[in-house]
């Protein structure tokens, strides 16, 4: 599959080379950007029935046409050229006049259709964030984000909420427009049935954990505890209090990893303040939680055993 990208965009490459005018690169943009889309854009169902060829093959094709695009095609092509994420995006986002041509045109007949054209538009913006190319003011402007976030499939929830919570450097601060992202998410989505969904849940979720340092994101670190706690009710569903542990569990540990410094209890009412400098450290320091074995004597003292990560 990579050889067959590589000769793909070398084509296009040649194609564009020859393009010395606006009316041009159109023409050029053309030739990828119609079969690109509708690729993209083509859900199992539509692609069986588009012709009796596709009827007789494997509906996974699809989606595992989408997959190497997303993979092999994408990445190296919205680099070829300054035009070619707009034209994608204008395409597959639904409030621009461009995008009539791709979307259907009846909506409410078929599902399928549309949550094609939502995934296709999430994994290409999610793409387009984590090569820095998504410009600053689209998460704070696009109509289609918010809606995906609150969306009925959990998977196109899902998909948005990684868009948010994932950016180009791991621990880039998040934004007021984040924070207020990631709370209409949370508001929706604590009760999802499907175990694989809320596993994408968490790993989203972590990685904005991980960005979540020195204030950042405003007050949505306490608004979400409060939240998550005030799911843990008697006879709350399992989902949602499976979801609430899962979060509260990863936010207590990165934000433990992360903490240089941290309070270990010792015995019942004496505190030792413990240096953590790093997990083999932390890990090394939970031996003060049995004093016998690290300190013989009050007040507490370091000892081989953890002078090099503990200060009494």
């Amino acid at each position: 599959m990579t050889s067959a990208s590589e000769l793909l965009l070398a084509l296009l490459r040649g194609l564009l080379a020859d393009a010395r005018d606006p009316a041009a690169v159109e023409r050029w943009t053309a030739v990828w950007r119609d079969p690109l889309v509708a690729a993209l854009t083509a859900s199992d169902a539509t692609a069986a029935d588009a012709t009796p060829a596709a009827a007789a093959a494997p509906a996974w094709q699809a989606t595992l046409l989408r997959q190497n695009i997303l993979t092999y095609v994408l990445p190296p092509l919205i680099k070829v050229h300054a035009t070619v994420l707009p034209a994608l995006l204008a395409a597959l986002d639904p409030t621009t006049a461009a995008a009539d041509r791709w979307w259907p045109a009846a909506p409410g007949a078929s599902a399928a259709p549309v949550q094609a054209h939502l995934h296709a538009l999430l994994a290409t913006l999610r793409l387009a964030r984590s090569q820095g190319l998504l410009p600053a003011d689209y998460l704070a402007s696009s109509r289609v984000l918010r809606a995906a976030l609150v969306h009925a499939d959990p998977e196109i929830a899902t998909a948005a909420a990684t868009l948010v919570a994932s950016a180009q450097k791991p621990r880039e601060p998040v934004t007021e427009t984040e924070a207020a992202l990631m709370r209409l998410f949370v508001e929706h989505n604590l009760t999802v049935a499907a175990s694989d969904v809320r596993q994408r849940q968490a790993t989203a979720m972590e990685a904005l954990f991980g960005r979540l340092r020195d204030g950042s994101g405003g007050t949505f670190t306490p608004w979400l505890v409060a939240t998550l706690l005030g799911s843990l009710y008697p006879g709350v569903p399992f989902q949602r209090a499976t979801t609430a542990l899962t979060w509260l569990a990863q936010l207590v540990r990165v934000r433990t990893l992360r903490d240089r410094s941290a309070t270990v209890v010792v015995g019942r009412r004496r505190r030792a303040h413990v240096r953590v400098t790093s997990r083999m450290d932390a890990a090394r320091c939970r031996s003060l939680s049995a004093p016998r074995r690290c300190h013989r004597r009050w007040p507490p003292r370091p000892t081989r055993r953890c002078r090099s990560c503990c200060i009494a």
